[in-house]
């Protein structure tokens, strides 16, 4: 497949300012996003399952290169990815002849942080991606794991494994088999009284040393320098970082995802102190679903519940 990939890749560069994929990250099993131009730069490019970098997040023109007027640029996209693109359509963002998609299946990603306490993952030097398995070298020690077990949790609830929309598809279609619903974990928070919930909130806000790095990595969040929160005139946050600040920059940015959460997850996952803040989102599109069947990024022409309204609305 990535072959197949890369030769498209290198005919789709002549209709593109640039195109948007993964290339190697720092070590052996991660991966970066990668920006070629030049068909040379082509070989550079790859797709495996450590591509977990939602790519969408480069689409809004505030996040990017510049491209001229006349101009588009070209991306590989994920299931949960496209999501995201079809949301900033919806919400026009980007204008859908503006880009060239290339569509995939994703087998799900590997999460390499469920290896660590195995083997030190900061030193991996070798790994070898078998049909089932994971097999990885660090110095002297050798680890293989079962593949099933190092998904990220949003892999295991994936119910959109093909990119959504695109213009052309690399490989074959999978059919979605979720191993767990997505909304599991903020139903097991429901099951908590409200002291319980309160408690466990203020624990986790109490560790944010607010780098928004969720803010930055979430394709939906794209206002960049004109964000809410960075607003001195009005001040809705305050600078110190404490829990109450903290609790409000958090509700704040949720509240803002309302109805258009795609469910990627890659606000924890860039977390450097492992806060699961994507359970504040996921909460309130739980809410929606129940109330009006509304999945973010599913209904391409479609807008949020929270973005339109209808003279008389049903509960479904």
């Amino acid at each position: 497949m990535s072959k197949e990939l890369k030769a498209r890749i290198a005919g789709i560069l002549p209709k593109v300012t640039y195109f948007i994929g993964y290339g190697t990250g720092i070590n052996t099993i991660q991966t970066a996003p990668l920006f070629i131009r030049k068909p040379e730069q082509v070989n550079a490019m790859l797709w495996n399952r450590f591509c977990i970098h939602n790519l969408a997040v480069y689409v809004p023109p505030q996040k990017r290169p510049p491209v001229a007027p006349d101009e588009k640029i070209g991306l590989i996209l994920k299931g949960c990815d496209s999501r995201a693109v079809i949301q900033l359509l919806q919400e026009g963002i980007v204008k859908r002849e503006k880009l060239y998609i290339i569509g995939v299946s994703c087998p799900g990603m590997i999460d390499i942080s469920k290896l660590q306490g195995k083997i030190d993952i900061n030193r991996i030097t070798k790994a070898e991606l078998h049909e089932q398995t994971l097999t990885v070298l660090a110095d002297k020690a050798e680890v293989a794991a079962d593949i099933n077990d190092l998904l990220y949790g949003k892999c295991l609830a994936c119910e959109y494994p093909n990119t959504l929309i695109y213009d052309e598809f690399i490989g074959q279609k999978t059919t979605a088999n979720p191993r767990k619903g997505i909304f599991d974990a903020v139903t097991d928070l429901e099951k908590m009284s409200l002291d319980q919930r309160k408690a466990f909130w203020e624990k986790e806000f109490s560790r944010c040393i607010r780098c928004k790095a969720c803010r930055n990595v979430c394709p939906i969040c794209y206002c960049q320098n004109q964000c809410l929160l960075d607003t001195r005139v009005p001040r809705w946050t305050q600078e110190q970082v404490d829990t109450k600040s903290n609790e409000w920059f958090h509700l704040i940015r949720a509240f803002h995802l309302a109805g258009r959460c795609i469910e990627c997850g890659e606000c924890a996952r860039v977390c450097p102190v492992n806060i699961p803040i994507n359970l504040l989102p996921m909460k309130m599109n739980k809410e929606l679903f129940d109330i009006f069947g509304w999945r973010a990024g599913t209904k391409a022409g479609e807008k949020s519940p929270l973005m339109d309204f209808k003279l008389e609305e049903e509960k479904l």
